[in-house]
């Protein structure tokens, strides 16, 4: 899955790489993927240079990880 930043102005679109502030992104996990003692984390690339962000919460069935970087 990729995620590009992109708001919506009615019919206008604008895309972004990076935001003033951290925004947090929450994924669910289907219920088939979910297994006591999983570990997910997201790899984010900015500028061609990735990071490993960690579930920032113990729900499990969701990653939840905040960021202000994207493409």
């Amino acid at each position: 899955m990729t995620y590009t930043g992109n708001l919506y102005f009615g019919e206008k679109t604008a895309s972004f790489t990076e935001a003033k502030e951290p925004i947090d992104i929450i994924i669910g996990i289907p219920e088939k993927l979910q297994e006591k003692g999983r570990t997910y984390v997201i790899i984010r690339a900015h500028d061609g240079v990735p990071a490993f962000m960690n579930d920032m919460d113990d729900e499990p069935g969701t990653i939840t990880v905040s960021t202000d970087l994207f493409l």
